[in-house]
């Protein structure tokens, strides 16, 4: 789910997710195998939206070249083959 608004379900998961990693902080050293997982399981959450954005990114980037390109060539009429080459040669869009 993307967006800043947060579902009534993820909304209530975030908290009892916080209060959970509060009360197991508090415990000390009893609560540290499960404070770890918490976080290594938050770290894979992150991670894969890193790469998503990494990806997003790397599209943005491309189209902004794409069109930087095309400025300059003054050949604004073919942008659609201008895509399908970029395409072809490998480069994602």
């Amino acid at each position: 789910m993307g967006g800043i608004h947060l579902t009534h379900e993820r909304y209530w998961n975030v908290l009892r997710g916080s209060k959970r990693y509060t009360e197991l902080w508090a415990l000390g050293d009893e609560g540290r195998v499960e404070l770890i997982e918490i976080l290594v399981n938050h770290r894979e959450k992150v991670i894969v939206k890193l790469d998503k954005y990494q990806k997003n990114l790397e599209l943005l980037n491309t189209k902004i070249d794409f069109y930087k390109s095309s400025i300059k060539k003054d050949d604004t009429d073919d942008l659609y083959d201008q895509f399908v080459q970029i395409k072809k040669n490998g480069n994602e869009m």
